[in-house]
């Protein structure tokens, strides 16, 4: 996908450890996420818009971790910049 850098850095049998990175007002297609704890390594500006349609707008700090459990969601990069952002997702 056009503006979506996507990098394994780490697999096993229990546990995938992904690198996203999103240019200036990117868009993320509704999928299905898997539990997971994200560490933001920039300042970011995030809409999520989930499978029943609401939506949450989330501001992150560079090294801010969040836990955030399965869910289908879209994404939205809200900045002007790029965000990344690694998710450590449990199988």
């Amino acid at each position: 996908m056009e503006g979506v850098q996507r990098t394994v850095e780490f697999e096993n049998d229990r546990v995938r450890i992904v690198r996203y990175r999103l240019g200036p007002h990117v868009r993320l297609p509704i999928h299905n996420a898997p539990d997971l704890v994200a560490v933001w390594l920039i300042d970011s500006h995030m809409r999520f818009t989930f499978a029943d349609g609401t939506t949450s707008d989330e501001r992150h700090k560079a090294g801010e971790t969040d836990w955030r459990s399965a869910q289908r969601h879209a994404g939205e990069n809200l900045a002007d910049l790029p965000t990344e952002f690694v998710a450590i997702q449990l199988k």
